[in-house]
């Protein structure tokens, strides 16, 4: 069974915020996700300590599989800084804005071998959004597929496409998710795939004007990815 179709069936994973208990099990998840550039313990218990409920795990009986990590900000633009300007190098002790209309995406880390963990993360970072009511969700992208077309390839036209269908894969994935290109940003992590350029892309919050937050994040959470591509939001075929 594919990877979204165990996330759209609810595979069960226990999804809650980061404790500072679970540190352990998260800087072991770290280290297999991306290796040495993997958060360090003190951006962890940072994190955690600046906005528990931006920090959410998914984990199994025994280990954390899967984290991902918000912040509040204001709105960002096309002159964004770097992924460590953004986050105060990844503590986000002085990037994160209490009253942020907007939430940024500071990583998404997920094992292998743990189907649909990842879109069931997503899935919680909706909910998130929906309760704190903010108007929609930044991110920063990595173009892994670009390195292997730069001769032939600009940036821009490796990253746009054509129609606004991006010809890099995981860009193209964050668009079948509702997101949108704002911005092409060089140097914004270490990262030889993408000859370190990263993509600033934004989500906007379809239930920002609606009344009773609440209930429709436990309509979210009931009907998971089903409302949203019945209301024509997303689009995991995209990918």
């Amino acid at each position: 069974m594919s990877e979204r179709l165990l996330a759209l069936n609810g595979r069960g994973y226990d999804i809650r915020p980061a404790r500072q208990d679970d540190l352990p099990s998260m800087l072991i998840l770290e280290k297999i996700a991306w290796g040495t550039q993997g958060a360090s313990a003190e951006m962890l218990e940072s994190r955690i300590r600046v906005f528990p409920a931006g920090q959410i795990v998914a984990l199994t009986e025994r280990e954390v599989v899967g984290y991902l990590s918000f912040q509040r900000v204001d709105a960002l633009c096309a002159d964004t800084r770097s992924w460590g300007q953004l986050t105060d190098e990844g503590t986000i002790r002085r990037s994160h804005m209490p009253e942020g209309e907007y939430l940024f995406g500071v990583n998404l880390s997920v094992s292998p071998g743990h189907p649909g963990v990842g879109l069931q993360l997503q899935l919680a970072g909706w909910r998130m959004g929906i309760e704190h009511r903010v108007r929609g969700c930044f991110l920063g992208s990595r173009v892994p597929g670009y390195s292997m077309v730069s001769d032939r390839y600009s940036i821009e036209k490796w990253v746009h496409g054509k129609n606004s269908k991006s010809k890099d894969k995981m860009v193209r994935y964050y668009q079948g998710a509702g997101f949108r290109v704002v911005a092409l940003v060089p140097n914004y992590f270490p990262d030889p795939e993408s000859l370190n350029y990263g993509v600033l892309m934004y989500c906007p919050n379809i239930f920002y004007r609606l009344p009773c937050s609440r209930l429709w994040s436990l309509v979210v959470h009931r009907y998971g990815f089903t409302v949203l591509r019945l209301i024509g939001f997303i689009d995991l075929s995209v990918a």
